[in-house]
């Protein structure tokens, strides 16, 4: 099968978890005999190597964002702009001639990209990793003009139909029948539904996961699970809604299915023990951005005992990490704070040396991989259990949870694992079980067969739901027992 993958970054020019788990994903299908070509912008961010991969990589979209701020050009220049994304992706089209397109982030680029791809008729599935269906058309400064003001778009369309080679896309794309979307929690889906005038009436939530190369399971497989909670359970769509089901829009391929989320029971004796006493060695990983929380770790670190120090890995905004660095000096603890960044090769040696993982994010999360990373190596997690990150993260189960914004819960949360071995034990034993569920293997397999099924849907001119592939039941750790302190 022949897959164009559509996207806004790629690595090495990358922040952040959603386009390395696109990356994973293009290269297991390719591994496996598929022929992926990736289409993505001309970004290239400093110091980063360009290396010749296993796929293929057409870096010609151009975007409307630079250096975190999003960009207002010239009317003139944001019509080029689109016109020439437009023309790049009916290149690819013809070059590539793909069975199926599968489209990833679509952030500050140019909507009318999935416009195109409808007029075309090409198979596509979305994987919806942020909200980029909320907030793209707003960043799309092309489209941006026609948003409120559609019977200027339509007409803006009809004119360029008549007198120009390159269609002027200006109206929202029509997602809701482009092709099934695969979200990446079901936060996420309900958001892109409230949120936005499209409904997604063929859509799964599949989980995003860790490459298990980079972050192996402490120990392997949890041994300490009991066997049958490790089987692959596929539960049908039409069947996943219960009684008590939350109430709101209709899910899932046939208009009902939901993630179903389990107790997931650790059996005594086989986990992998804590590796080394406490020493107070906390970690942060992830973008260096303002809504991560990055602020209240450092708060949090000021409340803690001075032997505490606190390790931040990541890349991101340059100005916000000035900002970072003035604030740890501000709470006289700037010789206790390490800024730095580490490919992702080299970090589960990173999560290995630090005695917890503070994931203070303030925004709600579409997913959130960096846990599930720290699970994976053994690493108990401080965390805001916020948007999509709710749907894997369990209080007392794989992490303790604070409240967004709390320097003080974060503290306390740290001194309790401090004082207690046997709930850090807890915590790592219900975290390698979710990690164990959480892999990029699983990820590309379910998402190959989203591809298939919407290439298969197309051949026969029709969208029979029964036919579509289930969603994938993740099963979670139970609370710790009050003993355990």
């Amino acid at each position: 099968m022949r897959v164009l993958v559509v996207t806004t970054m790629y690595p090495p020019h990358a922040y952040g978890g959603y386009e390395y788990s696109c990356r994973d994903v293009a290269e297991r299908w390719q591994r496996d005999g598929d022929e992926v070509t990736v289409l993505t912008s001309d970004l290239h961010l400093p110091g980063r190597t360009e290396t010749e991969g296993p796929v293929p990589v057409r870096r010609q979209l151009r975007l409307y964002w630079r250096d975190h701020r999003v960009l207002h050009p010239p009317v003139a220049r944001r019509l080029a702009v689109d016109c020439s994304n437009v023309r790049s992706v009916r290149e690819a089209l013809r070059d590539v001639d793909p069975d199926v397109v599968s489209v990833w982030a679509m952030g500050a680029l140019s909507l009318g990209v999935l416009s195109e791809l409808a007029e075309q008729a090409r198979p596509t599935v979305l994987v919806i990793c942020d909200e980029w269906p909320v907030y793209g058309p707003e960043l799309d400064a092309w489209l941006r003009l026609f948003v409120h003001r559609p019977r200027l778009g339509h007409l803006v369309e009809q004119v360029s139909r008549r007198h120009g080679r390159v269609r002027w896309h200006a109206t929202l794309p029509p997602l809701d029948t482009l092709g099934p979307a695969c979200f990446v929690s079901d936060f996420l889906r309900e958001r892109a539904r409230h949120a936005t005038s499209w409904t997604f009436p063929v859509s799964a939530v599949v989980h995003s996961g860790i490459d298990t190369s980079d972050f192996p399971l402490v120990g392997g497989v949890p041994g300490g699970v009991c066997a049958q909670q490790f089987r692959a359970e596929r539960t049908p769509a039409r069947e996943a809604h219960s009684g008590d089901a939350p109430s709101g829009p209709p899910a899932g391929p046939s208009g009902g299915s939901s993630v179903v989320a389990t107790p997931l029971q650790v059996c005594a004796g086989s986990a992998a023990p804590l590796a080394s006493p406490w020493r107070w060695r906390l970690l942060y990983v992830g973008r260096i951005d303002p809504r991560k929380g990055i602020a209240s770790a450092l708060r949090a670190l000021a409340a803690c005992p001075t032997s505490a120090t606190l390790a931040v890995h990541g890349t991101g905004d340059e100005v916000h990490l000035h900002e970072l660095r003035q604030l740890a000096g501000e709470l006289g603890i700037a010789q206790r704070v390490t800024f730095t960044s580490t490919p992702r090769q080299q970090l589960a040696d990173v999560y290995r040396q630090a005695d917890a993982l503070i994931f203070p994010s303030t925004w709600e999360e579409p997913f959130g991989l960096v846990p599930v990373e720290a699970m994976a190596c053994g690493l108990p997690v401080v965390a805001c259990r916020v948007g999509g990150a709710a749907e894997f993260l369990v209080h007392e189960g794989n992490c303790l949870e604070v409240p967004p914004d709390d320097p003080a819960a974060i503290a306390a949360a740290l001194r309790r694992l401090a004082g207690a071995a046997s709930l850090r034990q807890h915590l790592v034993d219900g975290g390698r079980a979710t990690a164990a569920q959480l892999d990029v293997e699983r990820l590309a397999r379910l998402l190959r067969a989203w591809n298939r099924a919407a290439l298969e849907a197309a051949d026969a001119g029709a969208r029979d739901r029964s036919a579509w592939p289930c969603e994938q039941r993740l099963e979670l750790p139970v609370p710790a027992a009050a003993d355990l302190g």
